[in-house]
């Protein structure tokens, strides 16, 4: 954290309303309201890691597989800051990793934050969503985009995330915008994180499509070879020989 990081506007929380700042219009907490993430760009990370940092070489061990993918909510829905400008179309990256089964407490929960930039370690910023599964659960994951034949996944989920804006049953396509907020009641460069829940993952696999070559149309056509039938071929060889016989009876008159 530098010197010069904003400072995010103080937030106070009276019963089950956030306020932010100068803002009169208090932040409350939608936790039945779905938010639909569409998870591309998907990869799997892994490799050996140190079993004790204070050890070098020290000791290695495979670290716990996660996969990583870059994701969009759906519909009209947004992620926000509360007090703070994201801009247009702020980064949002999802993590999926591995718990033990004997962790309940984490098992299919998720963690939502918001990284602010950092120039001193080249961090962009954007928001980010940590999911946790079981191994099990987290292999099948893995099996069906190793195949390559799954390229996204939709992934559902409530979460405690702020909102000004209540859902409504009567309004199902009204957009959310969903918000991190900065901690209560003490100045801070960078909102807290709240909790989450998923509900499903799901994909879809796609079979024997390919993706269209995209055509410059600035780059001139190649020419078409045509291929004709075999006994068009052998005609078109009888012509010339019987031609080239004329020639010749033409070549002994004179």
């Amino acid at each position: 954290m530098a010197y010069d990081d904003p400072k995010l506007p103080r937030t106070v929380l009276r019963g089950e309303e956030l306020f932010v700042g100068d803002d009169k219009e208090p932040y409350f907490r939608d936790p039945d309201y779905l938010v639909y993430l569409d998870v591309t760009d998907l990869k799997i990370y892994g490799g050996f890691e140190t079993v004790d940092i204070t050890e070098s070489p020290g000791q290695k061990t495979l670290a716990t597989p996660a996969l990583r993918g870059l994701a969009k909510l759906e519909g009209r829905d947004k992620l926000a800051v509360a007090g703070f400008d994201v801009g247009k179309n702020p980064k949002i990256e999802f993590h999926l990793r591995t718990v033990a089964e004997t962790e309940t407490r984490f098992l299919w929960a998720a963690r939502i934050g918001y990284s602010m930039y950092d120039w001193e370690l080249e961090n962009e910023a954007g928001f980010w969503v940590q999911g946790y599964c079981t191994p099990a659960e987290f292999d099948r994951v893995l099996d069906a985009v190793r195949t390559r034949q799954v390229e996204r996944l939709r992934v559902a989920l409530t979460t405690t995330m702020w909102t000004k804006n209540k859902s409504s049953g009567f309004m199902p396509g009204r957009p959310m915008t969903l918000h991190v907020a900065p901690p209560t009641d003490k100045e801070a460069t960078s909102p807290a994180t709240e909790r989450g829940f998923i509900q499903s993952v799901t994909w879809d696999e796609s079979y024997g499509t390919k993706t269209p070559t995209s055509v410059d149309p600035d780059e001139p056509r190649k020419p078409t070879v045509v291929e004709l039938p075999p006994r068009l071929y052998s005609l078109l060889g009888g012509i010339l020989a019987v031609l080239a016989f004329i020639a010749v009876l033409l070549l002994l008159r004179h």
